[in-house]
């Protein structure tokens, strides 16, 4: 199939079909002479990446992705290659593959690395059809790559979403420093922790301005459950930039764990009124309820209406239910969190005192903060999460 594919390829370019479908983006590949810039390949398939996320398209994440190569025995620049991408698509029920190449000539007496101009292609492949849909291309000094790589993702973007695109795309208002870029870049592809931490804060200290390191420095915190350090990293992101939303939501949950509860409430309360989501919903009822607030078990029937197939929100609204002593609605909550994950023990235990008519006891510390926080910024159409192509792939069950 990889080889019909890649003889239909250079055909003509049809149009896209309405909507967007799931999309994988690789690393680009080096076709140029300068050594040790394969981080440029990555920089510019993260700035696609992050581009196709901020409009909600499908799109499949570093890891997801890096997985996936390593299950299909794909290593070095090879896995860079349009075959590869392919492949790639396929493991993941992709329907768009977007790959290509960059050139930076190697130094000899001329100009600064900075300086050095680099060429960027890339092209954009419909699976369904086994055709291009379009190639892309940008140019200009190796020091303008965050400007270069932001117009090339506009492009793309435009294509996928069949939007007419301006004539001279918008760039970052103040070009991004390329040292900073490097050091991000590098940081979030290391394989090391301490290296990672030690090159995105480098990234950070380079470029105030810039906010990917600072919420990838934010997500390292809060995995380890660093939330106060988590909190300094997100304050630092200003509502205009792209990744804002995704931070206010970390913020959030890093202030509830920290116990700020109305720090929380007033973090959830903007995001839901600016888009509904279910964990949104989800955590404001969660920061409500700590604050004794009658709302909360309003807020959290909500994210239940907007993702009834989330057990954790069925299971939230019983558990509210059962801590107010209505024993019997709480019981039917959690025969719907059941029936969604019948091996979900909390819910069997809390189930079965429902059942039996057992409400809370005073100084029961095992019925104490029961509830489930969506720790996750919201993905999926119900959440607000990512657009999905009609009739486009899907994961096989």
């Amino acid at each position: 199939m990889l080889r019909i594919a890649l003889v239909v390829l250079l055909l003509a370019v049809p149009a896209l079909d309405a909507g967007t479908g799931r999309v994988v983006v690789v690393p680009f590949r080096d076709a140029g002479e300068l050594p040790n810039a394969e981080w440029i390949g990555d920089s510019i398939a993260e700035a696609i990446r992050d581009a196709l996320a901020s409009r909600e398209i499908d799109c499949v994440g570093r890891e997801e992705r890096e997985e996936a190569a390593r299950s299909l025995g794909l290593a070095g620049n090879g896995r860079r290659s349009l075959a590869a991408t392919l492949k790639l698509a396929e493991r993941l029920q992709a329907r768009y593959a977007l790959a290509g190449e960059f050139q930076v000539p190697a130094r000899e007496h001329g100009p600064s690395l900075a300086q050095a101009p680099l060429k960027v292609r890339a092209r954009l492949v419909d699976l369904e059809r086994l055709a291009t849909t379009a190639d892309f291309s940008e140019e200009g000094p190796l020091a303008d790559l965050g400007q270069i790589q932001a117009r090339l993702a506009g492009r793309i973007l435009c294509r996928l979403l069949e939007e007419n695109c301006p004539a001279e795309p918008g760039t970052p208002e103040a070009p991004l420093r390329l040292d900073a870029l490097e050091s991000y870049v590098r940081g979030l592809t290391s394989a090391s922790a301490e290296q990672k931490h030690r090159l995105l804060a480098q990234a950070a200290l380079l470029a105030p301005e810039f906010a990917a390191p600072r919420l990838e420095l934010a997500r390292m915190q809060l995995a380890e459950g660093g939330y106060r350090a988590a909190i300094r990293w997100l304050e630092q992101i200003a509502p205009g930039d792209p990744r804002y939303r995704e931070a206010a939501f970390l913020l959030g949950v890093a202030r509830y764990q920290t116990g700020d509860y109305r720090g929380a409430v007033e973090i959830f309360s903007a995001l839901a009124r600016e888009k509904p989501a279910a964990a949104v919903w989800n955590n404001l009822g969660l920061a409500l309820h700590r604050l004794g607030d009658p709302g909360a078990l309003e807020a959290v029937e909500q994210a239940a209406a907007l993702d009834p197939a989330d057990p954790d929100y069925q299971f939230n609204a019983g558990y509210l239910l059962w801590r107010r002593g209505d024993l019997v609605a709480a019981r039917a909550r959690l025969e719907a969190a059941a029936a969604l994950d019948p091996n979900d023990a909390g819910v069997q235990q809390l189930l079965e005192r429902s059942t039996q008519q057992q409400g809370p006891r005073r100084g029961d510390l095992s019925a104490e903060n029961l509830e489930r926080l969506k720790e996750s910024p919201p993905i999926g159409p119900q959440a607000g999460g990512r657009k999905r192509l009609a009739g486009g792939r899907r994961p096989e069950p």
